[in-house]
C-alpha cells in the first residue's frame, strides 16, 4: 500500500486525523539505513499532504465538514464526553 492509498482509505472511513506510516528501525539499525528511513517518511508524508489535498477538494467529501454525522451521533450517545457537542 502506498501513501495515496492509505489516505483514500482513512478518506473513506470518515477519519477526522489522517495518519502517514512510517518505519520505525530498530534501535541498533545502521546509521545509513536510519537516514534511509526518514527520507522515505519525508517523501510519504509529502505524497500523503498531496493526496489529502486531493480528497478535501472533491465536492462529495465529508472531510469538509467540521463534525460527521456519526460524530454527532456518537456525542448524543456520550453526555458525559468533554469535547463540544455539535447540536
Amino acid at each position: 500500500m502506498g501513501p495515496e492509498e492509505s489516505m483514500q482509505i482513512q478518506s473513506n472511513l470518515g477519519s477526522t486525523i489522517a495518519m502517514a506510516f512510517d518505519e520505525c528501525p530498530s534501535s541498533v539499525a545502521e546509521r545509513r539505513y536510519v537516514e534511509d528511513s526518514v527520507a522515505r517518511t519525508a517523501r510519504w508524508l509529502e505524497r500523503c499532504k498531496k493526496e489529502m489535498q486531493r480528497l478535501n477538494s472533491l465536492e462529495d467529501t465529508i472531510n469538509k465538514e467540521p463534525e460527521t454525522a456519526a460524530r454527532r451521533g456518537w456525542h448524543r450517545q456520550q453526555p458525559h464526553c468533554p469535547v463540544p457537542r455539535a447540536e
